[in-house]
């Protein structure tokens, strides 16, 4: 039988698994903030119910596993952090007083926090680099933003922004960027119609894709491959401003064929330009040439 003292202690404790959710959620999201706020809580409320420096140190080490193996299982890597267990548990187990725990415990989430958010980034991109890929590869028949979503397992929403953020350019208006290069690719080394390079390059509508290539390039397609386009001096695409009724986003300011992408995404050992190239090598194998104009 317990003593009264400690017996009454032990009724009076309430681990605050509320506060630990919290906490596991903040860093998972990396957000350090919230997180730093859930575990004062959880200080707090262990503070109010266990005046026990023991018993404290052992809740801190418990805290600290289950959360570096919610880290591990979320997908953080792991490199380091058996090491960094061994450690922090001795500060912990030597610790004089309750506010060292404290600062143990808040270093080993700080650490938790850059670990993570350093994953999610890297994800982001990976994210990012097949999704363009993936457009690259099927431009020519339209892939919808919900699609790619839907194939990266993400919601239309946090993929929509995932991909804004990572390529500095919203969904639809790199689809048209890359369906642009390829169509000018194809005026000035094909004799297709433009008919048939707008077919080529996704737009069932040849008026609308005369549209948009002219809002790009201020010409028509068929002047352009006539004057073999860049040879004539084309101007850089102006800004255009996207109308309600558009079904396009405008072009920015520089020219399709210099689109900056980050070298995150740049795929094997070739550039933007070389990667679409080959991506439209390898559909003209098994799509029908097409006449003169």
């Amino acid at each position: 039988m317990l003593p009264a003292k400690a017996d009454a202690e032990f009724r009076r404790y309430r681990y605050p698994f509320t506060s630990e959710r919290v906490l596991r959620h903040a860093i998972l999201s990396g957000q350090r903030t919230e997180a730093l706020q859930a575990l004062e809580q959880m200080f707090s409320a262990l503070g109010e119910t266990c005046h026990s420096l023991p018993r404290l140190q052992s809740d801190a080490i418990h805290l600290m596993v289950v959360l570096i193996r919610k880290c591990f299982q979320s997908g953080a890597p792991a490199e380091g952090q058996m090491e960094s267990v061994f450690n922090n548990a001795q500060r912990i187990i030597h610790a004089k007083s309750r506010a060292e725990v404290f600062r143990v415990v808040h270093s080993l989430t700080d650490q938790l926090l850059k670990a993570v958010r350093h994953h999610r980034l890297r994800d982001r991109r990976q994210t990012a680099r097949l999704a363009v890929q993936y457009i690259a590869a099927h431009y020519h028949r339209g892939p919808s933003l919900e699609e790619v979503a839907r194939m990266m397992g993400l919601s239309y929403c946090y993929f929509s922004r995932l991909f804004s953020q990572e390529t500095g350019m919203s969904f639809q208006e790199y689809l048209t960027r890359v369906r642009l290069e390829n169509a000018r690719h194809l005026l000035l080394t094909t004799p297709l119609t433009v008919e048939k390079v707008a077919a080529r390059v996704g737009y069932e509508d040849p008026s609308h894709f005369i549209r948009v290539f002219k809002r790009c390039y201020r010409m028509t397609p068929r002047r352009f491959a006539r004057t073999d386009g860049a040879a004539a001096g084309v101007p850089d695409p102006l800004p255009v401003q996207k109308r309600p009724d558009a079904a396009e986003p405008h072009c920015a300011e520089h020219s399709p064929d210099r689109v900056h992408i980050p070298p995150a995404y740049q795929v094997g050992h070739g550039s933007y330009g070389h990667h679409l190239r080959h991506a439209q090598a390898h559909r003209d194998r098994r799509l029908p040439g097409g006449g003169g104009d």
